[in-house]
Order: structure tokens, then sequence, then C-alpha cells
């Protein structure tokens, strides 16, 4: 256990110095493109790279913590699986986005982003370093990328080029990945067998099937505005965008722990201690967000943006339920249930468009309070209605309490 202690502190700091870095670079990056380009051309931009980072996780099929969970019991003949999967998906979608393009007269950049999702078969380099435990070489390739990708927009814009060539820094990440990774990689392994790869597949579809659900769920705002006006759109653009950061900081999280959590003994306990952590965490954000929105879009946006401030307000209410429940997906891997996964990305979903349905003539903010209450069914309520998820269901009512524990001890030992 202390090697994954030593691996935990280590690949924490590491990362999260890489994540600040980045989301500063990105908060500037962010601001000056909503600035330059005005409401409704940022609110369109937005929702291409929106629309393309969703298709970046559908196209894992929800493999990556299957990878993550079987290659860390030493299984290496799942990376060439990983690569089939994921490289087949990425060209289904980018196809079934080319027959779009054609069918319906969509912009051309429906097909930019398709073409630049095929090189995102990439990201099994990362997944196999960082099952690999080398968490700074993958966080050094991000920063690198983050660096050259943000500072190219910021180049662009100024030298006002078609918003539309902006989406072309995406490239940047997979060849980066592709140049410093690659040689973590040993295809050398026998290949699975028949049945093996059923068994993986298997596992993998509910997962797969929740990602989609999941990706449509926390980008729902956007797709909705668009049945508003381009500067409802824009609005929303701007709000995701400050929201971004902290559903990325689930991803980071995701791919620091998960490797501990396959081989962790006492799974429940480090669930609770986890699970309650990231929730009060997520408070603190929550609460930062929502007492300072009008002073965050004044200060970042401007006053062109003002109509954005309540917006941001209902949807920072989300982030205590989504961090919690972005954390725990691992456990119904670790479990064999990824069915519940499915069930709780499908049930959110839907939640959402019912509120869109039933209050869609009250405004994109009332719509917006619809999934901040599909965020509590997607951290809560399917655990304590299915009966094989209840057990979570009772770790996370335990996580609530947990951290006062965790304090109270740390006062008495000081004592």
């Amino acid at each position: 256990m202390s090697d994954f202690s030593s691996y935990l502190k280590k690949g924490l700091m590491i990362v999260f110095a890489e994540k600040a870095l980045l989301l500063g670079l990105s908060f500037f990056s962010n601001i000056f493109l909503a600035r330059l380009l005005g409401v409704a051309e940022f609110g369109g931009i937005a929702f291409l790279f929106s629309l393309f980072s969703m298709f970046v996780q559908i196209s894992d099929f929800g493999f990556r913590n299957i990878f993550v969970d079987v290659y860390s019991k030493g299984n290496r003949s799942v990376v060439a699986l990983y690569f089939y999967v994921r490289g087949f998906l990425s060209f289904l979608i980018g196809l079934v986005g080319l027959l779009a393009y054609y069918c319906f007269d969509l912009d051309i950049g429906y097909v930019v982003i398709c073409a630049i999702l095929i090189f995102y078969v990439a990201d099994v380099l990362e997944a196999v370093a960082i099952s690999e435990m080398r968490q700074s070489y993958a966080a050094m390739v991000r920063l690198i990328n983050g660096v050259i990708m943000h500072l190219s927009r910021i180049v662009m814009v100024v030298l006002d080029v078609d918003p539309l060539y902006l989406l072309l820094t995406l490239l940047c990440e997979p060849f980066l990945k592709f140049f410093f990774l690659i040689h973590w990689v040993d295809l050398s392994s026998p290949r699975l067998s028949l049945l093996e790869v059923i068994s993986l597949l298997k596992r993998a579809f509910p997962l797969f099937l929740s990602m989609i659900f999941l990706q449509v769920f926390i980008r729902s705002l956007y797709f909705i505005a668009q049945d508003f006006s381009t500067d409802d759109a824009g609005y929303v653009a701007a709000v995701m965008r400050l929201i971004d950061p902290f559903l990325m900081l689930l991803g980071v999280l995701s791919v620091v722990i998960n490797p501990i959590m396959a081989k962790v003994e006492n799974f429940g306990s480090f669930c609770k201690i986890y699970y309650s952590v990231v929730f009060y965490v997520g408070v603190v954000f929550s609460s930062i967000v929502y007492l300072s929105a009008d002073f965050l879009v004044d200060l970042i946006y401007g006053d062109q943006y003002a109509a954005a401030a309540e917006l941001l307000s209902i949807v920072a209410l989300s982030l205590p339920f989504l961090f919690l429940g972005g954390v725990s997906g691992f456990w119904y891997v670790r479990n064999r249930v990824e069915y519940m996964a499915l069930i709780r990305g499908g049930g959110a979903l839907v939640g959402t468009f019912f509120g869109y349905y039933f209050w869609k003539e009250d405004g994109i903010e009332s719509i917006a309070w619809g999934w901040v209450l599909s965020s509590i069914f997607y951290a809560f309520i399917v655990d304590l209605i299915v009966p094989k998820g209840r057990q979570l269901f009772y770790i996370k009512m335990a996580a609530f309490f947990e951290i006062f524990y965790m304090i109270g001890r740390a006062v008495r030992e000081k004592n």
C-alpha cells in the first residue's frame, strides 16, 4: 500500500499542478475568445468544441475504466483490443457525421471535428502510460498540448482568422501523444481469445451507452439552447465554459485514482473517504461560484454577457452532485454491475428533457433547474432504487459524515 500512497501523492501533486497551469491559460483564452468573437459567434464555436469533446468520450466505448481494471491486473493483451475499438468507433462516428453533413446541409465545422476525431485513438497511449503509473509523463504531454493549443487560438483570433480554423488546434493533442507516449505501448502480447473479447465488450457496452447518455446530459443545455435565440446559445456557452474546468477535474481524478481503486483491498473504506472529500470539494466550488456569479460574469465576459449570471448561479448548484456521481462510476466496474451506469446516465438525461418539455415556455433558466434536479438523480436516486446499487448508496450516505470524522481524528491526534 506504501507504493500506492506514494503514487497517489505524487500523481495528484503533478496532475493538480499541471491542471492549475492549464486552467489559468484556458481561463484567459476563453475570456479573450468570448470578448472578441461576441455572444453569437462564441456560442457557435464553443458548441462545436463541446460536441467534439462529447464525440471523443463516446468513441471510447466506455472502455477506459475496463481497460484500467484489466491492464492493472497484468493483462497486457487488452491494449490491442482498445486500439481496435477506439479506431473503429472514431471512424464510424466520422462517417455518420459526413453523411449528416450531406443529408442535412450542416455547417462544415461538423465535418472537421469528425475528421479530427480519428486521430484521437492516441488516447489509448495515455491510458497505457497512466496504467503503468507514468502519470508525470502523461501530465507533461497534456501541459505542452494545452500551452500550444490555447496560445494558437489566441493568435488566430488576434490575426482575425476565420473562427472555423480554431478547430484545427485540436490536432495538437493526438500528435503529441503519439510522439511522446508510443514507446510505453507493447503490442507483442498474445491476442485475446474470442470469448475474452466478447466478455470485455459485453462489460463495456452498458458503459458505452451510459457514456452517450452522460455526455448528452452534460451538454444538454447546449443542445436545448439551440432551440432558443442565438444569444441564449451564447450565454449557455459562456456558463458551460466556466463549469467545464470543474468537469475536467473529475476526469483528472479518475485518471489518477482509478488505477489505485483497481488494486486496493479495503475498497469500501477507500470509497467512503474518497467520495466524502470529493463531494465537499464540490460544495466549496459550488458555493464560491453561486455567491460570485454576477461578479465572475462581469469580470470575465463583460456587460454583453450579464444575462448569463443567473444561469451560472443555477448550474453551479449541480457541482457537488456531478462530482459525487462522476467519481463513483468505477464502483460499477469493480463490482461488475456496469448496467447501473447505463440506468443512471439515461435517467439523468430523461430528466433534463422532461424539464425542457414542461418548462420550455419559462426560458432557459427554468430548464437549468431541471438539469440540477437531474444531477441529483445521477448522484443518488438510481443507487437507492436499484437493489444492487444500494451498497453504493449507503457508502455515499456514510461519506457525508466521513469528512467530519476525519477532521475530528486529526484534531484529537494533534492535541
